[in-house]
């Protein structure tokens, strides 16, 4: 959380039980290789500054590995990052958005905003 202004200690248990689930997943060798400290950040940091859910983790996480195995890899971590659970964790009280589409949908606010998809 110190080094990720913002991060909230929810937030951070989110992406630690992603993490830990991606680990599992190499020890059976699902995966080659479970996420790392430094993508951790980068996912955490995209979040707080209100990147959508699928964004962040396509930019900090998703890209980063073989393509072989990108759905794994998302599925996996599917299992405990949600938008919901990241709005909640971040302490977004607003309601959630009718389907997962909407996240994706949803206007960019603070530095997020300067953010243009590639």
């Amino acid at each position: 959380m110190a080094a990720v202004p913002g991060c909230t200690a929810s937030l951070a248990e989110l992406l630690i039980t992603a993490a830990n689930t991606t680990r599992a997943a190499a020890e059976t060798q699902t995966l080659s290789a479970g996420l790392g400290l430094r993508r951790l950040f980068g996912w955490a940091e995209l979040l707080v500054d209100g990147i959508d859910t699928e964004t962040a983790f396509l930019c900090a996480v998703q890209d980063c590995v073989p393509e072989g195995e990108r759905e794994t890899l998302r599925q996996q971590c599917k299992l405990a990052v949600d938008a919901a659970t990241v709005r909640a964790a971040l302490g977004d009280t607003s309601a959630p958005p009718p389907d997962a589409d909407a996240d994706a949908a949803a206007p960019l606010t603070g530095p997020a905003a300067d953010f243009t998809p590639v």
